[in-house]
């Protein structure tokens, strides 16, 4: 190890030292350090917020995801009717049935009465004695 590589040798430059003010070389390593420390320190807070956000996003991605999945189910499965709707629906389909039936056998009787000739002629009929 040369003297220039020496933990107390400073540098001729010390204007890359800025941020902190030399009164010895001890303080010198110890503000180094710090500044370091505070850089990674700093760096992984950033780090930390930035996965907290990514795993947000990730949360929302998924719940989405889901919901799309659901979605898709929905459309693809064909629609179930409960049974008992189904006996209901079947009922009323039947009431129709029936009510279309009278109507056809009434407008009928109509027709059929339409056709007829009238045989009466306005005098009662009378029965031979």
């Amino acid at each position: 190890m040369s003297a220039n590589d020496s933990p107390h040798h400073l540098p001729n430059d010390l204007s890359l030292y800025s941020s902190c003010v030399v009164i010895g070389t001890k303080y010198l390593f110890v503000a180094m350090s710090s500044s370091v420390s505070f850089r990674i320190t700093r760096t992984a807070e950033d780090l930390v917020q930035t996965i907290t956000a990514l795993s947000q996003r990730l949360v929302k991605l998924e719940q989405r995801q889901e919901a799309l999945e659901f979605q898709l189910r929905q459309q693809s499965e064909p629609q179930r009717i409960p049974a008992e709707e189904m006996e209901m629906l079947d009922g009323v389909e039947q009431l129709l049935k029936e009510c279309q039936e009278l109507l056809d056998s009434s407008d009928q009787a109509e027709d059929q009465a339409r056709e007829e000739p009238q045989s009466w002629s306005g005098e009662p009929d009378t029965l031979a004695a």
